[in-house]
């Protein structure tokens, strides 16, 4: 599985359209209309309302303003995971403005980290997967950073999918 793919821009046969309620911010500058693709189904294992917003203890909201310096955006709760390799792939969608800057997904604990890095390439759908190899059972957090200041943006968070992928 690559690291990190991009669902955006997307055209053609692979999309169909909806009218949806555009309520402002960034997302309501996009259109009226929002092209979504058909070949993308998005069942998360935590879904949005699993991670906390910054460094509180509020819900990640439906649509996260992103404006400010480089910092942590989006934290899972800390969650203990049995010895083996695993993925942690994160599904968030980006407005305009927010397309044009760096964000990193990081999963780990006190003892290290596992990073992977994304350059966005505009507007859309992306999916960042990080793999980390445990020896022993040890609690996980992970975390969706932006890496470099941003003037405006929106962010939503679609959620995580968790996989076991084998032993250590």
């Amino acid at each position: 599985m690559t690291p990190v793919r991009a669902l955006a821009p997307i055209s053609g046969d692979d999309l169909y359209s909806e009218s949806v309620d555009v309520k402002g911010g960034a997302f309501g500058r996009m259109t009226a209309e929002r092209s979504v693709r058909l070949d993308y189904v998005y069942e998360p294992t935590w879904d949005r309302t699993e991670f906390r917003w910054l460094d509180t203890e509020e819900v990640c909201p439906e649509s996260a303003d992103i404006t400010g310096y480089g910092r942590v955006l989006i934290v899972s709760p800390p969650r203990e995971f049995s010895a083996g390799r695993w993925r942690f792939t994160v599904a968030f969608e980006l407005c305009p403005d927010a397309g044009r800057y760096p964000y990193a997904v990081v999963v780990g604990n006190q003892s290290g980290a596992s990073r992977e890095d994304l350059q966005a390439s505009g507007a859309g759908l992306y999916e960042v997967s990080v793999e980390r190899t445990l020896e022993a059972v040890a609690p996980l957090e992970v975390h969706l950073k932006i890496t470099r200041a941003a003037f405006h943006g929106e962010l939503r968070l679609l959620g995580m999918t968790v996989e076991r992928l084998g032993d250590p």
